[in-house]
């Protein structure tokens, strides 16, 4: 039987998360636009896929391909009346491709609007679709939700919410965007890092960081940052370079050896926790692998 998740993130090594499912599907032919999600129940031998190679790359989480699962985003691809067999689904592959052998994180992104009167989101509909979507990722027994690429702490925090109020019992890990400005690391909401951070871990998170829009070079500063800052554990998930765009579409230039090389400073500096975002493959998952066996034992 697998530690309890909340224990584990306490202990070394390092845990090891997995990498991007979006790219990383864009490369498989998913047209650039779509949602991944379209392809849960269409295509879930791809989906499968990129669990498999991430699982034998030796990551030791296995996220869920259901960060744009709530019914507000499915709505966008008129895939809202398929928003329970699109999560229940995504937990299915998850667990068929890891076959036990890491944890499964449900994963929950953001509705991708903003709140009135910047936009027409409403507490209510937020809270009321996550709590939808937290429903069917616990009933699937999952280890933990995962709730990734927050930009707005207002939306982080109904996010969290929401778990704990459907499901108390699964721990729930929230991980927010921030850029890099002469005052310190901000979302685009305006939301300080070490704020946010501080207070999803102060409404129960156990597990708290940040993903995507930074490289890893960017993130190096932030980890050393957050962690003479915030005591909860920390979870730290680059962009494998700055992206370009060329005419084959978005490419992410770093390589595994250069992530990795990033990876040893920023767990160094004392994260618990490391995967990768956007650009991110099973290359990058397998070079941290070696990193952590070598050096974090």
């Amino acid at each position: 039987m697998k530690e309890q998740i909340a224990d584990r993130i306490l202990h070394t090594p390092p845990l090891l998360f997995d990498g991007a499912i979006g790219s990383r599907l864009i490369g498989m032919g998913l047209p650039a636009g779509q949602a991944p999600e379209a392809w849960i129940l269409s295509q879930a031998d791809k989906i499968r896929q990129v669990h498999e190679e991430y699982t034998q790359a030796g990551a030791n989480v296995i996220t869920t391909c259901s960060f744009g699962g709530n019914r507000i985003r499915l709505k966008k691809g008129s895939l809202d009346r398929k928003c329970d067999a699109i999560n229940r689904r995504a937990v299915e592959i998850a667990k068929e491709a890891s076959q036990g052998k890491t944890y499964i994180a449900g994963g929950m992104g953001p509705t991708g609007e903003f709140f009135q009167p910047h936009g027409l989101l409403t507490e209510e509909s937020a809270d009321k679709t996550f709590i939808e979507q937290a429903g069917i990722l616990a009933d699937c027994s999952i280890d933990f939700f995962l709730l990734e690429t927050h930009y707005d702490l207002k939306e982080a925090l109904i996010s969290l919410n929401a778990c704990r109020k459907t499901a108390p019992s699964i721990p729930v890990a929230v991980t927010m965007t921030f850029n890099s400005t002469p005052n310190g690391f901000f979302t685009v909401m305006g939301d300080s890092a070490v704020e946010a951070l501080k207070t999803l871990s102060d409404n129960g998170a156990f597990l708290v960081g940040s993903n995507c829009t930074l490289e890893a070079e960017g993130m190096v500063k932030l980890a050393k940052y957050l962690v003479t800052e915030i005591d909860t554990p920390l979870l730290i998930q680059p962009n494998a370079g700055t992206p370009e765009i060329t005419p084959d579409g978005v490419v992410y230039p770093q390589k595994a050896d250069e992530f990795a090389q990033s990876a040893q400073q920023i767990l160094s500096s004392g994260v618990h926790a490391f995967g990768g975002c956007c650009g991110s493959d099973a290359t990058h998952i397998s070079a941290l692998r070696v990193l952590i066996d070598k050096n974090f034992r």
